[in-house]
């Protein structure tokens, strides 16, 4: 299993730069990162090629699940991606940091990493919010009833 990181750093590839394959490559991944803030929790989930991984830590306790993706799933994610127009979505960084903020991000990688971020020190242009949003419910909920994860 792959695993990629989500950076925090400025964008490595432009939004609209080939972002999203046409079809799920085997080196492209998604990942979907929620943590920071005082509380001592986090929640990774990554989408590759094969597989979806959903990692939720709480303090010391950490709970793993994985599955296996179909191509019919990968074509879904993919197709939700578009839809929401992932490639088009941009996150700005803010003027000073908010100390004590959860932070959410959504990393694409092919062979260039291009992440959106919406926390502590950065945030989503104001006509992004809704399909951000869109995106990161999508890819949750996906990947808790994939995983027959309850809340």
């Amino acid at each position: 299993m792959q695993i990629i990181s989500c950076t925090k750093s400025e964008p490595k590839q432009e939004a609209g730069d080939n972002l999203l394959p046409a079809t799920w490559t085997k080196d492209f991944s998604i990942g979907l990162y929620t943590g920071g803030g005082m509380l001592n929790q986090s929640l990774t989930i990554i989408f590759t090629y094969d597989s979806c991984q959903y990692v939720e830590k709480t303090g010391d306790k950490k709970k793993t699940i994985a599955f296996i993706l179909t191509e019919k799933q990968k074509t879904e994610i993919l197709e939700k991606m578009k839809s929401f127009h992932a490639d088009e979505i941009h996150s700005r960084k803010t003027e000073g940091i908010t100390y004590d903020k959860e932070s959410n991000d959504i990393c694409f990688r092919t062979k260039k990493e291009f992440c959106i971020s919406d926390g502590a020190a950065s945030d989503i242009e104001e006509k992004d919010i809704a399909n951000y949003s869109g995106i990161y419910q999508y890819l949750l909920n996906f990947a808790r009833q994939k995983g027959a994860i309850k809340e």
